[in-house]
């Protein structure tokens, strides 16, 4: 996978097509594709991504500040 492909902290960026990321962000959040409008996922849109713990999760205010 690009994660794993990459080491712990580092950012790394996607860009791919709206309902890939809707995929993605509603099989995150365990809710049904068909309710992807709900989630966020606009044309153009950015949806940030981190780990939390040992699983992947959708954050809500973006990402956490970078460290020096």
């Amino acid at each position: 996978t690009v994660v794993a492909k990459h080491r712990s902290g580092e950012r790394i960026a996607v860009v791919t097509h709206q309902m890939v990321i809707a995929s993605i962000v509603c099989a995150l959040r365990s809710v049904p594709l068909r309710q992807w409008r709900r989630h966020g996922v606009s044309n153009t849109g950015v949806v940030w991504i981190g780990r939390k713990e040992r699983a992947l999760v959708v954050l809500d205010g973006g990402p956490p500040p970078a460290s020096v």
